[in-house]
């Protein structure tokens, strides 16, 4: 009776240990949905400002996505034309948890949510760009996870649990190219977590990726 009890306190332990990293990973999925709202608004005022017209207006559903220019539109064009090619965003790995609601890979009973892929890759490993594009966003979630958003036309990719970066906002990166060192935790693993947006909606990034 005391090991039945003690497996059901292991199991409900778990379970608040699994929901508490639920919960933040919603909390991180509302930031970068906002922090790409704001990245929209800031752009398209920027581009009312250059071509004299009105931004538009706050609350509409015009104002959640880019107003793309003539060269936005070529790279946004681009993006959607290697869907199904684009390189991985490491050299090295393999998907150790996919995309939207999926069994805990290690307690099958219990559902998680996934906005984007995790990539289990070699300790020490480097994130890559896997489209060209100019860096978004830097964000700091805290100490070792640090996420780099690309934007590619309306399309962002995101790349989360970098423990360091090493390109900055506004710097055009190409494909392939190191943006930051993934986060190695204190087992020896490199866990990066990988999304595809298209303006604030995510994609599964797995139709995205040559696999």
């Amino acid at each position: 009776e005391r090991l039945v009890k003690s497996i059901q306190k292991d199991k409900k332990q778990i379970a608040a240990e699994i929901d508490k990293k639920q919960k933040e990973a919603k909390q991180i999925d509302r930031q970068i949905k906002k922090i790409i709202a704001d990245e929209i608004a800031a752009a398209n005022k920027r581009n009312a400002a250059k071509t004299g017209t009105t931004a538009p207006k706050a609350g509409t559903k015009e104002a959640t996505k880019f107003v793309l220019s003539a060269e936005g539109k070529v790279s946004s064009d681009n993006f959607k034309a290697n869907k199904g090619n684009l390189p991985w965003p490491v050299v090295n790995g393999s998907i150790s948890q996919r995309y939207g609601d999926q069994p805990h890979p290690v307690h099958k009973n219990l559902t998680v949510h996934n906005s984007g892929i995790e990539i289990t890759t070699e300790a020490g490993a480097s994130a890559r760009a896997v489209f060209a594009g100019e860096v978004l966003q830097v964000q700091v979630i805290s100490a070792n996870n640090k996420a780099v958003y690309i934007q590619h036309g309306d399309f962002i990719t995101v790349y989360l649990n970098l423990s360091s970066v090493n390109v900055s906002k506004g710097q055009k990166v190409s494909i392939k190219q190191n943006i930051g060192r993934i986060h190695t935790d204190a087992s020896g693993k490199a866990v990066i977590k990988f999304l595809v947006l298209q303006n604030t909606t995510t994609l599964n990034p797995t139709s995205w990726l040559n696999m």
